[in-house]
């Protein structure tokens, strides 16, 4: 009976991945064609992480920038 068991719990699993394999290949094909289906509140929530990623951006451009400076200052010491 236990084998009986485990090769339905296979098969729901096996099940389970290939909808997964599909929608994760769906999701991709929209990415790539930039299409987008998703909802209102998904979308602040890009919105949200796409902020947040502008401003690290910004920082490390910055950081960047003073560095070089940094580094001009201490060749015209030399």
């Amino acid at each position: 009976m236990s084998s009986i068991n485990a090769g339905g719990s296979f098969y729901r699993v096996q099940n389970a991945l290939d909808q997964n394999s599909l929608r994760l290949s769906q999701t991709m094909q929209r990415l790539s064609s930039g299409k987008q289906d998703i909802s209102p509140g998904q979308r602040t929530g890009s919105v949200a992480v796409a902020a947040g990623v502008q401003s690290e951006l910004g920082t490390i451009k910055i950081g960047i920038q003073n560095g070089t400076e940094a580094m001009q200052a201490v060749e015209m010491l030399n």
